[in-house]
Parts: C-alpha cells; sequence; structure tokens
C-alpha cells in the first residue's frame, strides 16, 4: 500500500473587509463589571493636556538639536524692536549686565538701579554690531550639532575635569612621540 501524503485542506476564500490601517480600540470593562478589590485593570495616568507642546517649552528649545531655534532666523528675530521692549526691566537689566565693560554699560545699569521702567537698547545688540550676529550663530550651530544637550555638557564637564586631573598625558606623550618622531620630555632639555 503506497503512503499518501495529506495536504491541509486550504479555507474557503470568504469576502472579508479591506484592510484598514486605522489602530485597533482597545476598551476597559465597564465599572459595573469590575469587582471591588481586583486590580485586573490597568490605569493609565490621565495625562492632563497643557494646551502646548513641548516644542514651545523654553528649556527643549534651548537645548534639543531638534528644537526650531535651530532653523529659526534668530538674528533677524532678536532685532525687532519687540523682542527688547516685551521684555521687563529687571530681564532688560541682567541682559546688559553680560555685556562686556563699557560706559555705556555703567550708564544703563544705574538707570536700572534708579528705577527706570525701560532701558535703551545697548549698542552690542543692535544690527551694526557684527559680533551680534557671530554670537546668535554660533549659538545656533551649537543648538544643532547638539553641544547644548544635558549629556553633551556632563560628558564636557567630565573631560575637562578628567584632562585637569592629567589623565590624558600619557595619551599625548605617545601621540606626539609617533608625530613628531621624539619625545616631548628630550624636547624640552
Amino acid at each position: 500500500m503506497k503512503a499518501t501524503k495529506r495536504t491541509p485542506a486550504k479555507p474557503k476564500a470568504t469576502a472579508s473587509l479591506p484592510a484598514s490601517n486605522r489602530p485597533s480600540r482597545s476598551r476597559k470593562a465597564p465599572e459595573r463589571f469590575v469587582e471591588p478589590g481586583l486590580d485586573n485593570v490597568s490605569k493609565k495616568k490621565s495625562s492632563a493636556r497643557k494646551g502646548l507642546s513641548r516644542i514651545y517649552d523654553p528649556e527643549y528649545a534651548t537645548t534639543n538639536s531638534q528644537s526650531r531655534l535651530g532653523k529659526a532666523d534668530l538674528y533677524h528675530m532678536l532685532l525687532e524692536p519687540a523682542a527688547w521692549t516685551s521684555l521687563a526691566a529687571p530681564q532688560q537689566a541682567s541682559l546688559v549686565k553680560m555685556l562686556p565693560p563699557s560706559r555705556a554699560k555703567d550708564d544703563l545699569l544705574a538707570a536700572a538701579a534708579s528705577g527706570a521702567t525701560e532701558l535703551s537698547r545697548p549698542k552690542e545688540l543692535q544690527i551694526s554690531f557684527n559680533m551680534f550676529r557671530t554670537d546668535v550663530a554660533k549659538f545656533q550651530a551649537d543648538l544643532t550639532n547638539g553641544h547644548l544637550a544635558k549629556t553633551w555638557l556632563l560628558s564636557a564637564a567630565q573631560s575637562v575635569r578628567d584632562r585637569a586631573d592629567g589623565r590624558f598625558d600619557d595619551w599625548k606623550e605617545e601621540e606626539a612621540e609617533s608625530w613628531w618622531g621624539q619625545k616631548a620630555k628630550a624636547a624640552l632639555l
């Protein structure tokens, strides 16, 4: 007798609904069907919407490399009169304190100390000052390269401490010898 090979029967093709790309809906059981004391349904925290997404969070905007500030025309936005006049006098004074020492800076700080409600815009924050343009461009480059992220700043601070402790001295000496062909200590003598 010859062994016959059995093949499983193919299911009959039925008319089905077209596949949907919408996610399936998951529902929890109504309260009346859940027994008290049993916690068989995982309760999700209800996240209250704040109305603003995280892209408007100042910390996210100034530290994340995907922030909109990396692509925006910050220089011209900051040159708008509203960028200065929308700040309160104490905020303007704190920005003036960050500027390099000058007679105009001292005058502005004295006006702020005397209780002025609004300070005039310093020349260092105007269109005729090229260093302002350069500093804004450096900020945007650092932001898009990820140099303002918390993890990068922490690792950079650790590297500074390691270098101050002399952990890279042996490596520097070996590299100098391989590149220059002589030991650095012998060259100093």
